[in-house]
């Protein structure tokens, strides 16, 4: 029993330090480059990354739909019967590649139809063609099987490119498109290194596409998936909007000040993932994890509330200064976020009722993304940062609720 628990321990260890680099890596490390490319290519055409970025997300989050914790959730309980890991790998990865072609050509669609993104066109595919390429990177698959070091080193591998790149190449306003070439590239890297890994090392093959099991697998992942994308049209949503109804230049100060909490966030990621497997067959260790992620989220938001001026002052120019205001409303918004991945990715769909979790993030996001346009119309970004404040406030709280109600139930 203590060489299980002590190894349990280890896992868990390695699994935490490896989601740890693999962040720092994937958003920290782009930090760097961040001051440099602020003054290089300026307000505007930051804002017109920020604008294809957002499109991407939320095709990101189509194409996700919801795997990232089925998938994982599922191979950690099966993780000694490769037969079906190569089969729910197979029809994971046909599914995403099916829905990136439904979702490339809405984004298509919408290029030839809407004028600014009309405008935007060559910088939007060339940011969204790389959602195609981490289909190539499952990462859910070596989360289920605990072995999340792989992914770390080879995303070191794959953001080092990028970052090279970025400095390298883009030298001046002109050269902006340079920047989400090279990171569409670096996905393309790390999918390929990846898929390489996955069939000649680990032993996993990718077998034919069976329909019946893509339909089954969009099937038992659709209250996940839409709680994803919701959860990302209000999220995300604000950039596209502040482009197409104010400015590119009200979206590059709206991006300025998300993208910084963004890291913070996406830090605290790294304990969600982390417990998720190890939670999927532990839960009765969720108070303890839910103390420390908790701790740890607070201590986040403070730092980013009172260090935003200095932040601002280090990562961008005076042109961006309007973001503060931003950052430090998006701060507090993340102890909130976090309060509901505690209690809704790591706990209510540990308990199987992802429908709850469903239908709260449902009914909250899109009068989120309802009430972005008049909040952004009168308040400009100010207003879009209080909206998803708002949002993120009722939705963790609400969700604490229900995970306290399904605890009692289950007592």
């Amino acid at each position: 029993m203590k060489l299980s628990s002590s190894r349990n321990a280890r896992i868990l260890l390695t699994n935490l330090l490896s989601l740890s680099a693999l962040q720092l890596v994937r958003y920290i490390l782009p930090l760097i480059i961040l001051p440099y490319i602020s003054r290089v290519i300026g307000v505007k055409r930051f804002g017109d990354i920020a604008i294809a970025n957002a499109m991407m997300l939320v095709v990101q989050a189509i194409v996700n739909y919801g795997f990232d914790f089925t998938g994982a959730r599922d191979v950690a309980r099966m993780q000694e019967n490769k037969e079906r890991i190569s089969q729910m790998f197979s029809d994971v990865i046909w599914a995403r590649c099916m829905l990136f072609l439904v979702a490339f050509g809405v984004t298509l669609f919408l290029i030839y139809s809407v004028p600014i993104l009309n405008e935007l066109g060559t910088l939007i595919i060339v940011t969204v063609i790389g959602v195609f390429f981490t289909i190539l990177f499952p990462e859910w698959l070596y989360q289920g099987l605990e072995q999340m070091q792989y992914i770390t080193i080879i995303n070191v591998v794959a953001r080092l490119f990028f970052v090279i790149a970025v400095f390298c190449f883009v030298k001046s306003e002109e050269d902006y498109l340079y920047y989400p070439l090279f990171n569409s590239l670096s996905f393309l890297v790390a999918g390929v290194v990846s898929m390489y890994i996955i069939i000649h090392n680990k032993k996993i093959r990718l077998l034919r596409p069976h329909w019946n099991n893509i339909i089954i697998a969009l099937r038992d992942s659709f209250d996940l998936f839409v709680n994803q994308l919701c959860s990302y049209l209000y999220q995300y949503l604000p950039s596209f909007f502040l482009g197409v109804f104010k400015s590119s230049q009200s979206a590059g100060v709206f991006d300025a000040g998300s993208r910084l909490v963004q890291a913070g966030t996406h830090g605290m990621d790294v304990i969600t993932r982390t417990f998720f497997p190890y939670l999927s067959k532990r839960m009765s260790k969720h108070a303890l994890y839910a103390r420390l992620s908790m701790s740890v989220a607070m201590l986040v938001s403070l730092i980013l509330y009172f260090g935003a001026p200095l932040l601002f002052d280090i990562f961008y120019t005076d042109d961006f200064e309007e973001g503060i205001v931003v950052m430090k409303v998006l701060a507090i918004s993340l102890f909130f976020t976090n309060l509901g991945s505690v209690y809704g990715v790591n706990y209510l769909i540990l308990l199987g009722q992802e429908r709850i979790l469903r239908n709260v993030t449902v009914v909250l996001s899109l009068l989120g993304v309802l009430f972005l346009i008049p909040a952004i119309y009168y308040w400009d970004y100010v207003g879009a940062a209080y909206v998803i404040l708002s949002v993120r406030g009722v939705l963790g709280i609400t969700l604490y609720m229900f995970a306290l109600k399904s605890r009692n139930n289950v007592a």
